[in-house]
């Protein structure tokens, strides 16, 4: 513990071991967000090429309406012959 000159006695300061605990548990915390900003920062910018590669790709909405029609057609059919 660290110890404070008071007058002509010491006394025991307590407050002091408390705050370097603080103080060494803020820069752990700092240190671990800064990980993880590093992490996402680096997964956005690998992963970015490949969303954009996905959402220029072609349009299949007439081909997903089509296997949505077929789809609701069988349903449709397997109700009404009882299966």
């Amino acid at each position: 513990m660290a110890i404070k000159k008071r007058g002509k006695g010491l006394s025991l300061y307590r407050g002091v071991p408390k705050r370097y605990e603080a103080v060494e548990l803020s820069a752990a915390q700092t240190s671990a967000a800064n990980a993880d900003t590093a992490w996402v920062t680096g997964g956005a910018l690998l992963f970015f090429p490949v969303m954009a590669v996905a959402a220029a790709g072609p349009d299949h909405a007439d081909e997903i309406a089509s296997l949505k029609g077929q789809r609701n057609a069988l349903r449709e059919q397997t109700v009404a012959s009882g299966c």
